[in-house]
C-alpha cells in the first residue's frame, strides 16, 4: 500500500578512530568509536490482512546505534614467497529504539499476527523479540495451573534480543608464491 507522508531517512554519524604500524609494519591497531542516528527510518509495517494489502512503508522515529570496533593484524611471517598474517577483529554495537511515530508504542518488524515476532519498542534496543511467555512466582518458580501445564501470560512480553553483546573474529591467511590460503572464525 503506497504511503503518501513517506518522508526520507535521515542519517547522522559521528565516529572517532586511530590507526597505527609498527615493527615495521607487521603489527597493525585500529580502533574506532561511532554514534550513528536514523530519523524517519523507512520500514516496513505489516498490515492486517483484511485490509488487501500485506504491508505498506512508514517512517518509523528515531533508532541510535554507539558502538566500538577494535581491529589487531599481526604479520608474524613475511619472506620473499611466503606472508602469514592473522587478524583479530572485536565489534560491539548497542543499538536503541528512542522514540516512534506518535500514537506507536510498538511496530511489527517481521512476524506475522502471532504470539512470536520481532517488533521496535520505544526505550528497547531494535528488533527485540516479543512472545507469549511463562508466568514466575515473586522467587522466579514457574507456576503451575490446576492441569499442571505451565501458566501462560494471556499477553506477549519480550522475551529475547537478537542482537549479540559483541561480534569478534580471527581471520588467517597465508600466501606462497602467489597462492593464498586462508579462513575465518566468526564468534557471534
Amino acid at each position: 500500500l503506497a504511503n503518501p507522508n513517506l518522508k526520507p531517512e535521515r542519517q547522522t554519524e559521528l565516529e572517532f578512530g586511530v590507526e597505527t604500524q609498527m615493527l615495521d609494519n607487521r603489527a597493525k591497531i585500529d580502533l574506532s568509536y561511532y554514534e550513528r542516528t536514523a530519523k524517519d527510518q523507512i520500514l516496513e509495517r505489516t498490515l492486517d490482512p483484511a485490509t488487501g494489502y500485506g504491508v505498506t512503508l512508514i517512517n518509523a522515529g528515531e533508532i541510535s546505534n554507539k558502538g566500538v570496533e577494535l581491529g589487531l593484524t599481526v604479520t608474524p611471517v613475511r619472506s620473499n614467497t611466503v606472508t602469514w598474517n592473522n587478524r583479530i577483529n572485536f565489534t560491539k554495537n548497542v543499538s536503541k529504539v528512542v522514540s516512534l511515530p506518535e500514537g506507536s508504542k510498538e511496530i511489527l518488524i517481521s512476524g506475522l499476527f502471532s504470539n512470536l515476532a520481532n517488533f521496535a519498542i520505544e526505550g528497547q534496543p531494535f528488533n527485540v523479540i516479543q512472545a507469549t511467555y511463562g508466568l514466575k512466582d515473586a522467587n522466579g518458580v514457574s507456576l503451575i495451573d490446576a492441569n499442571g501445564a505451565y501458566s501462560i501470560s494471556p499477553k506477549i512480553g519480550i522475551i529475547g534480543n537478537p542482537n549479540p553483546d559483541w561480534l569478534g573474529s580471527l581471520i588467517n591467511d597465508v600466501t606462497w608464491k602467489g597462492i593464498m590460503f586462508g579462513f575465518q572464525w566468526d564468534y557471534v
